[in-house]
This record gives C-alpha cells, structure tokens and sequence, in this order.
C-alpha cells in the first residue's frame, strides 16, 4: 500500500511540475485536497489486485470510483491558481 501511495504523490508531483508548480507542502490550505487524491489513487490499486469479476464489460467496479475520483481531484488541483495558494512557480 505504501508503494502505491508513493506512486500516488510521484503522480500529483508530475502533474503539477508539468502546470510549472513544485510540490505541495504540508499545511498548505490544498494539501488536504492533495492527500485525498493519494487516497483515492491508492485505494484504486488496492482495489484492482483484488479479483473483481464482472458480468458485463461496461460494468463498473469499486477500483474504477476510485479511479475516477483521483483524476477528477488531480484535474481540480490543476485547474487552480496555485500560485495564490502559496505553492511555488518552477519555471
């Protein structure tokens, strides 16, 4: 699980330096928000090591809420203005 939190905050860390924003930090007011998408994405990996067996293709699962909420929090990170939140410009 650990391994998968890690990849988790690697994941946010690229995606923000990528909008030109380093890493951000404890106590910032958005780490909450943050911390909740590396749940979310840890909790997805978790969720797909488990045999899930579906009865349809398009059938959803557990491990795909879990997806979908990581990358729509990761999206919501992004679409801010994280300069006026305090996280640093990189470029």
């Amino acid at each position: 699980m650990n391994a998968w939190l890690s990849s988790g905050c690697a994941i946010i860390n690229a995606k923000l330096a990528t909008h030109g924003y380093g890493a951000i930090s404890t106590g910032n007011v958005i780490y909450g928000l943050a911390q909740q998408a590396e749940a979310s994405y840890g909790a997805w990996w978790a969720e797909r090591s488990r045999l899930s067996a579906r009865v349809a293709r398009d059938e959803n699962t557990r491990d795909t809420a879990f997806r979908k909420d990581f990358f729509q929090l990761l999206d919501q990170i992004v679409a801010m203005d994280l300069s006026t939140l305090g996280i640093s410009r990189t470029y």
